[in-house]
């Protein structure tokens, strides 16, 4: 079929997609993770009621073994969607922890200044913090993206050596 032919196209141009997501669509859904594991709790000795105690096989315990395009069963969904939902919640507190370090990060640097002569300094202390701004004394202003002036750097360590 020509969509199948489409899907490839955007896979090889790298627009969209990967072979993984072909896989799901044409072959099996595979085994289903919850934090890199099969899912694994639920009901007592279950995962969920649709299966009985103490089974331990791979369908009572995430494995899919249709595809999106046929269709999943209700249990290959729920267990699919559990590792779903978990992305979606590390990534929300990874998000607000990510944000509680910022701010902590910046509140403590509030009192830092750097100097024209290159130092950085408290200013409620007048005490030198470091003696060469970032180490490296490259002013992160007057770079472009990606870019270090490695001539800069060389003649400064040539400098240091004639010392």
């Amino acid at each position: 079929p020509v969509h199948i032919l489409d899907n490839f196209a955007q896979i090889f141009s790298g627009a969209r997609g990967s072979f993984a997501n072909i896989k799901n669509l044409m072959g099996v859904q595979g085994q289903a993770a919850v934090r890199e594991k099969r899912p694994h709790r639920g009901f007592y000795q279950r995962v969920t009621s649709h299966f009985k105690r103490g089974d331990i096989g791979p369908f009572a315990r995430g494995f899919a073994r249709s595809n999106l395009r046929d269709g999943l069963t209700v249990n290959e969904l729920f267990f699919w969607g559990m590792g779903g939902r978990m992305g979606e919640v590390d990534k929300g507190v990874s998000t607000q922890i990510t944000g509680y370090y910022y701010r902590r990060l910046s509140n403590a640097m509030m009192d830092l200044l750097a100097f024209p002569d290159g130092t950085v300094r408290e200013v409620t202390r007048d005490t030198i913090v470091q003696f060469a701004f970032g180490d490296d004394n490259l002013n992160p202003q007057k770079l472009r993206h990606g870019e270090v002036p490695l001539d800069v750097l060389y003649d400064e360590i040539k400098a240091g050596e004639k010392r």
